[in-house]
């Protein structure tokens, strides 16, 4: 029998990966991965509730076991994979560093008439195929023109509806309608005008999908920067731009991007000829702020700027923050180091850098260690002082009672300690600051 290569990332085709708030396609893979593996998940929890190392853990496999083998399960997981796999295209769209806009509102569009499809026409099919899953893993299927009867309620207390409207009414129509109600405040109508007018601004394919009535109505939507007498000036700058860009001035012929169509025009002089348009193109650009790429690196930067370094400068930030960069082209010269020549000499010169910057970090350490050096030596003596007072008393003999005056010694001690240590520092003698 042939042994697997084991190691970090392998093997893993089929592994029940973590699902991710902001990468909703891992929760598709999760539910497909699920039920591909159902027959493996049983075995592995039948294992376990009888070779579990204490009971708590056997009862736990146990739990797990018998709720896998309700029809509930198996619905519930092919119902969610039927519905992220509608949504699973557009989530990925979505995620891409480069986003075809164009096509996004195309793919918000499929999604939201393929989800009424499966509302409408795909109950049946659907039950079929929780049918045919519960028929090969031995899991009873109900009958369902019984009442329903919850795992929540008493058995007493029956509802007045049946096991069909349960999971056709109460789980079937309603996860459908909150994905289409998800979508639908998603993406409403100020936010389609908006993506339609950036769309319609990008320079792709000589401007093919530019239309003036779309970016009039995204126009609309800023009513700080295009006032009423700035609406009928920008109509005409569009008019006019249009027919220069496309028809008139070869240097825009190669343009694909946004941000390549707004160095272009300050390039060309032309951001001076179409204030307004230009001002549209800039805030198109704004929009890359809501993406996922930005959105990641927000929360790498939670790592980084955490509660214990608030108050450091920026010289120590931007040193996390390259060493971030470092461990990224480390591991791409790992995969491919044949071709990763300059990336070597340009990671040298930044480790060089960062080495020189690293004295700056020292020097400001010392200078905050010498600003509070008072405090720290003041607290160390009274954390020494209390040590003292603790162990004393354990290892000298019992001795007579002091008198009470003296008990004041060490609170008075204490007092003009802490008042010591947290007193604003006295200037300097020759008066510099």
């Amino acid at each position: 029998m042939d042994e697997l290569t084991t190691g970090r990332g392998l093997n893993q085709q089929l592994g029940l990966s973590r699902a991710c708030d902001t990468r909703w396609v891992s929760h598709y893979k999760s539910f497909n991965n699920f039920i591909i593996m159902f027959g493996s998940i049983l075995d592995v929890l039948e294992s376990l509730s009888l070779d579990a190392r204490n009971l708590d853990e056997r009862a736990k496999a146990m739990g797990h076991l018998e709720a896998c083998r309700t029809y509930e399960v198996g619905f519930i997981l092919h119902l969610m994979r039927d519905v992220l796999g509608i949504t699973n295209e557009l989530n990925k769209c979505l995620q891409k560093k480069e986003q075809d806009i164009a096509n996004v509102m195309l793919l918000i569009e499929v999604a939201k008439r393929r989800l009424q499809v499966l509302r409408d026409d795909e109950w049946d099919s659907l039950i079929a195929k929780v049918s045919t899953f519960c028929i090969q893993h031995d899991v009873l299927i109900p009958n369902f023109e019984e009442p329903y009867i919850s795992s929540l309620r008493s058995r007493r207390k029956l509802v007045n509806y049946t096991i069909s409207h349960h999971y056709r009414v109460e789980v079937f129509c309603n996860i459908i309608d909150w994905q289409i109600q998800e979508l639908n405040n998603r993406f409403d109508e100020v936010t389609i005008d908006l993506l339609h007018g950036i769309a319609c601004l990008n320079p792709i394919n000589s401007f093919l999908s530019f239309d003036i009535k779309k970016v009039m109505r995204m126009a609309k939507l800023y009513l700080d920067d295009f006032d009423e007498s700035n609406m009928s000036a920008l109509k005409n700058q569009l008019a006019s731009y249009i027919v220069d860009v496309r028809d008139v001035d070869e240097r825009f012929s190669n343009t694909n991007r946004l941000c390549d169509l707004s160095k272009r025009l300050v390039q060309t002089k032309k951001h001076f000829t179409y204030p307004l348009v230009f001002r549209l193109v800039k805030l198109a650009l704004l929009l890359p702020v809501v993406t996922a790429s930005v959105e990641r690196a927000f929360l790498t930067m939670k790592f980084i700027k955490n509660d214990l370094r608030s108050q450091m400068s920026d010289d120590f930030f931007s040193g996390c923050l390259e060493l971030k960069r470092i461990q990224k082209k480390l591991k791409k010269m790992e995969k491919d180091p044949a071709s990763c020549k300059t990336e070597f000499i340009e990671l040298y010169s930044v480790v060089g850098l960062l080495f020189l910057g690293s004295k700056k970090i020292t020097a400001e350490l010392k200078k905050l260690m010498a600003k509070n050096i008072r405090r720290i030596c003041v607290i160390a003596f009274m954390v020494i002082l209390t040590l003292c007072l603790l162990v004393l008393p354990l290892v000298l003999p019992p001795l007579p009672p002091p008198p009470l005056l003296l008990l004041f010694v060490p609170a008075i001690l204490f007092v003009f300690l802490i008042f010591l240590a947290f007193s604003p520092s006295l200037p300097p003698a020759d008066g510099s600051r």
